[in-house]
């Protein structure tokens, strides 16, 4: 061709036809004729828009005989339509192809229309090679690649032809109407043909569906179920091929017939040709209808159940529909192999026919189901007909069966006499025992997604391999700000199998977020039966477990609205949502689990569809909490509002208003009144958390309103608040030194950081004693409770939730009590820091001053009683004074031996007699008889002199650094000595006469060895109190190991309970599982019998039914031979038709030829 006709192709290209709103749909020639015209005139199919058919509205019905007649006689502006042929998503070559005659008509025509020479030679030589050319069994097919070659080797503007997909077959393969059983496009002839895939589609609907290929119904053979299936999949591997070769449809049922003549086959219909056809030929595919539809299906044919659909109340026709067709692909196909593998990618690729959107992940994630995990042997959704998703043992199981064995027997009693139970009675009786839930609540959490305290709610878990969530986790947004979505637990891979099938389903309301608006809207759209409830948090070990009551009544309601019952039955769900209405707008209420439990036993809930797990948000708070101390541990609510339990809340209100305020400078600037009505506010407030909402979780917002209201206080006037971050500049793994913790406590007149402690604490646990510096302060007293709500209560709370906060290493952690003794008494502090060591050197300064003192007192009372003694009264004085000086050596030397024994049966040792208990008793003795034989005398001199003597106690008191809990005895001590010491001395110098020469020395001499005794005595007091200090360390050191080892003992004994718990439950399961094996035992012994009598039976039977057969043997041999002279006879006149027919063939086409010479003649003329 020239250059310009080059340019014209090359600047056009083939339309593509589009279907649009307002325009009238394509039709074909065939269906305007019918198909008696159209085989009448021997008439090909082309396609007419709205244009032709006007103009055919004056024509014949001759004029729709074939394309170019068409042209000629009725539009000769006609616009081409190249009809493309139907391309599956399976096939892997999805080039465009097309009918070479079809391409070939259109192409001959535009030929015509070009002005250039020699085209007549040319369109002859087409008609004649092409399309007067005998028809193939085959058509011959062209590429689209073949198409633009050829028009452009002639220069044709290829813009004047517009390829159009195949519209019968379009109309035909529209799901949405019904399930597509036939599935084939016509050539121009009207042939109908088919790829290998649709061909496999053909076998499955005619030879698959509509069966039971669990169950042999065949009456004659044994095995005939498994012969049949083997046929089938022989017929269908031959076409199992994605490939675009094209089959004429009336060989593919040829073989269909010719299978089911072969073998003994199909008592049952398929099932659309059934009473069940109304589930795939009535019914649109976004129909929603009662899931009972589905249900009655795999109850009839045992096929494998989609779990998630099985137990939907509603669902799409789509998804039932489907989930029957994989069921019989699953039933049919059996275990996926290398031999099967490709058969079965062809059965699922042909399910694109039914699926209306999102046809590829539909289909993969059916391929997926049944090809890749049939081939695992794991399949996620579809599972074996009557079995269902468990965690039981192989015990468990064992029991079950033996369960079901003996309400077998029942049943069998019942029916022989007596009254009987409906199989639904006995059913809700046996489901009342064994009605549990799964409790997961103290199995190990895995966190994955959002592990942010601000995004916890929107965090998701892993318990046991399982996975579980919330709807705030799937909202893409997060929460409504404003008017949050109800929170509530969802399990994400029950919800995850109904998502992976939403295109194979129909689904439609996963489009937008309405089903994660509450817990009732999600049960309805998803249709899952299956509830999450969680537990909450324990403040202690010993505490019960506890449940929102909110959230357990919702559970309940709904429960019972699935079940079609009243959910104000008994009126304890009336009951529980009144005492929720009637409560604060802040505070939660909680149920323990026991009594949540028989709310759902009153209500016959079934508690196997309820799963409890642990309040991950509030762990995850937990977590977050032992991280940053100040941060208080939180959980969400149903409305999503915060919510903190009582010792939460009591810790947050304190830290908030307590802590970081200086209360000295604010007592004295605001006074000691404002302090106390500022304690009696405080202590009123709180003490609704410990009284009436004891066991509820109180919104943050309420404790915002507290701290506010609190703040507002006059004891709060010109004082600022600190925050406690004090503790900002050292890292997270570095120590505080305890001196920059007693600063800071100095800085806010806190108590002192005691002496002789670790040189530096963990940064934690600085954080925490931060908070319990202030708490001894504000609640100095170490008391008990006496009622509910009081100070002691409040103390306790508050404390427990601190030390709850301290690291596990803790420094302090031995010292704690003592610390918080030492904090919470003022005076403690005078009487010396917290030390297990027996002495220090500041204390034994002060006793040796003390010592000193006495002796100079003592030699100028000496002195002073010499010179005033009188020469009269000597030897009175002298007997008395001797009689003095032992009462007041004994009483001090039983006193002291006494304290002795006592510390010593304190540590533990027993008193043993010792020597110098038997001399007192020596010196008593004569003492006793000194007084017998002295006269009494005054003493008024000598003792108003002897007042001046320093007591030894006051300075002891005043300096001594003895623990609390020594104090006593030791003042005892020195109280004693010093009264025996000023007795001793005062009374013989009551008198003031003077004493001979020739007796002073006596006297002297006297005094002098009451001098030596008294410092003897002293020191043995010295001593006695050095032993009594060891032994209160010792005693000390003993508590503490002693309160150690009862601590690892009682830990030891908890673990070796829960244990031995274990052990009895595994020992119960064990003998309950023996009890019902045994059971099981005799129910197969008796089945073994029975089934003994069966086989005889069944052998009699057999023997009968084999000299029948021998007799049907013989009889089909007699009419085997019959056949067979038959079959020789049939072949003879065969022979003769078939000469015949070659006779008649041969003259025709003789006088054909003849004709045709005429003709050919009369042309030349």
């Amino acid at each position: 061709m020239d250059s310009a006709s080059n340019k014209l192709q090359n600047g056009s290209e083939f339309q593509f036809y589009e279907i649009k709103e307002n325009e009238s749909p394509l039709i074909t020639s065939s269906f305007l004729l019918g198909s008696e015209e159209s085989e009448k005139l021997k008439a090909t199919m082309f396609y007419m828009d709205s244009n032709d058919m006007t103009k055919y509205e004056e024509g014949s019905k001759e004029d729709l005989a074939c394309l170019d007649r068409f042209v000629k006689n009725v539009n000769p502006d006609k616009k081409f339509y190249l009809r493309q042929l139907p391309i599956l998503r399976s096939m892997t070559d999805k080039e465009p192809r097309f009918f070479l005659k079809e391409v070939f008509e259109i192409y001959l025509l535009l030929l015509r229309t070009l002005p250039y020479p020699g085209l007549s030679e040319k369109i002859k030589e087409y008609e004649e090679k092409v399309m007067n050319s005998p028809e193939r069994i085959v058509p011959d097919i062209l590429t689209l690649k073949d198409v633009n070659e050829l028009f452009e080797s002639s220069g044709i503007d290829k813009g004047l032809v517009t390829i159009t997909p195949d519209i019968e077959y379009l109309q035909t393969n529209d799901c949405r109407m019904r399930y597509v059983e036939q599935l084939f496009f016509y050539d121009r002839r009207g042939n109908p043909f088919v790829y290998p895939a649709l061909a496999v589609h053909k076998i499955f609907n005619e030879c698959v569906l509509g069966l039971n290929w669990t169950t042999n119904t065949c009456k004659h053979h044994a095995n005939c179920i498994e012969n049949r299936r083997k046929k089938v999949i022989e017929l269908m591997n031959k076409y199992a091929d994605f490939s675009t070769n094209l089959i004429p449809l009336q060989i593919v049922s040829m073989q269909i017939d010719i299978l089911r003549i072969e073998t003994c086959f199909f008592d049952q219909e398929p099932l659309y040709t059934n009473e069940s056809n109304y589930l795939f030929s009535m019914f649109l595919n976004s129909q929603v209808f009662s899931a009972d539809l589905y249900r009655e299906v795999i109850n009839r044919f045992h096929l494998p159940t989609n779990g998630p659909l099985a137990e939907l109340h509603h669902a799409p026709t789509q998804g039932m529909r489907l989930s029957c067709l994989v069921g019989w692909i699953i039933q049919f196909i059996g275990p996926i192999d290398e031999d099967n593998e490709l058969l079965a990618n062809v059965l699922v690729s042909n399910l694109e026919f039914s699926v209306e959107r999102d046809i590829e992940k539909a289909v993969e994630i059916m391929r997926d189901e049944v090809v890749v995990r049939g081939k695992e042997g794991t399949r996620k959704i579809f599972k074996p007909y009557g079995a269902h998703e468990d965690n039981q043992s192989k015990y468990e199981k064992m029991a079950e069966k033996a369960r079901l064995r003996k309400l077998a027997v029942q049943q069998k009693k019942n029916k022989k006499g007596g009254k009987q139970k409906s199989a639904k009675e006995i059913d809700e009786a046996h489901g009342a025992q064994n009605s549990q839930w799964k409790d997961l609540s103290d199995e190990p959490i895995e966190y994955s997604g959002s592990k942010s305290k601000e995004d916890s709610c929107r965090a998701t878990v892993t318990i046991k391999g399982h996975r579980y969530g919330s709807n705030y986790s799937l909202l893409k947004n997060g929460p409504r700000k404003e008017n949050p979505q109800k929170f509530f637990l969802i399990d994400i891979d029950e919800l995850e199998k109904l998502m992976d099938m939403e295109s194979m389903m129909g689904f439609e309301w996963t489009k937008d977020e309405k089903y994660l608006e509450d817990l009732e809207s999600f049960v309805k759209m998803t249709g899952i039966k299956k509830f999450v409830l969680r537990r909450l948090q324990e403040d202690t070990a010993d505490s019960e477990r506890l449940f929102l009551l909110e959230e357990a009544v919702e559970v309940a309601r709904i429960s019972l609205e699935l079940k079609g019952d009243d959910p104000n039955l008994h009126g304890m769900l009336e009951l529980a949502e009144a005492e929720i209405k009637s409560l604060n707008e802040h505070v939660r209420r909680t149920r323990s689990m026991d009594e949540v439990d028989s709310l759902f036993s009153m209500h016959k809930i079934e508690k196997s569809n309820i799963t409890v797990i642990p309040d991950y948000v509030e762990k995850m708070s937990e977590n977050y909490s032992n991280e940053n101390i100040y941060t208080p541990i939180t959980t969400i609510g149903r409305n999503g509002e915060v919510l903190m339990n009582m010792g939460e809340s009591a810790l947050y209100i304190f830290k908030k208003v307590i802590c970081g305020v200086n209360w000295i400078e604010a007592v004295g600037e605001n006074g000691l009144d404002a302090y106390q009505n500022f304690r009696h506010g405080f202590a009123d407030l709180l003490k609704s958390l410990f009284c009436e909402w004891e066991t509820c979780y109180v919104s943050k917002d309420w404790h915002e309103d507290a701290i506010k209201f609190l703040k507002n206080h006059k004891i709060f006037e010109n004082q600022c608040r600190c925050d406690l971050d004090y503790f900002e500049e050292f890292a997270e793994d570095s120590l505080v030194p305890t001196s920059f913790f007693s600063d800071i406590c100095v800085a806010f007149n806190l108590p002192p950081m005691p002496e002789n402690l670790p040189y530096a604490l963990l940064l934690s646990e600085a954080r925490t004693l931060m908070m319990v510096v202030w708490a001894c302060q504000f609640y100095p007293r170490q008391e008990r409770s006496r009622e509910q709500g009081d100070t002691a209560m409040q103390r306790g709370v508050i404390m427990n939730a601190m030390f709850a906060r301290l690291p596990q290493g803790a420094k302090l952690h031995n010292h704690l009590a003592n610390l918080i003794t030492h904090w919470s008494e003022p005076h403690a502090s005078a009487r010396g820091p917290i030390s297990h060591k027996p002495t220090k050197p500041g204390r034994m300064q002060s006793q040796q001053t003390i010592d000193e003192e006495a002796r100079r007192e003592l030699q100028r009372a000496l002195v002073m009683q010499k010179m005033k003694q009188k020469k009269e009264k000597k030897n009175s004085k002298i007997e008395e004074a001797h009689d003095t000086l032992a009462k007041s050596i004994v009483e001090s030397s039983d006193f002291s031996q006494s304290v002795l024994e006592d510390a010593k049966i304190n540590s533990g040792e027993t008193p043993k007699p010792t020597k110098s208990r038997n001399e007192s008793h020596e010196k008593t003795g004569k003492a006793k008889e000194l007084k017998k034989e002295v006269k009494a005398n005054s003493k008024e001199s000598f003792s108003k002199q002897s007042e001046d003597i320093p007591d030894p106690s006051t300075n002891e008191g005043s300096g001594s650094s003895t623990p609390r809990q020594v104090k006593p005895n030791t003042s005892a001590i020195s109280k004693q000595s010093s009264r025996s010491s000023s007795t001793s001395i005062s009374e013989p110098c009551s008198s003031g006469k003077l004493i001979p020469e020739d007796e002073e020395a006596v006297q002297k001499k006297t005094f002098e060895d009451k001098a030596k005794k008294m410092v003897k005595m002293q020191n043995q007091i010295k001593d006695l109190k050095d032993q009594l200090k060891q032994l209160s360390v010792e005693n000390e050191t003993l508590k503490s190991t002693i309160e150690e080892r009862k601590e690892e003992d009682s830990n030891k004994l908890k673990k070796a309970k829960k244990e031995l718990e274990k052990e009895k439950e595994q020992t119960a399961k064990l003998e309950q599982a023996m009890n019902d094996w045994k059971v099981s035992l005799e129910f197969m012994e008796k089945d073994l019998i029975e089934a003994g009598e069966q086989r005889d039976i069944a052998n009699e039977k057999l023997r009968k039914a084999d000299e029948e057969l021998r007799e049907q043997t013989a009889k089909s041999r007699d009419l085997e031979h019959q056949l067979r002279g038959a079959n020789k006879s049939l072949a003879m006149m065969n022979k003769e038709k078939d000469r015949a027919v070659e006779r008649v063939v041969r003259e025709w086409k003789e006088r054909w030829n003849v004709e045709r010479h005429q003709v050919q003649l009369a042309q030349n003329r």
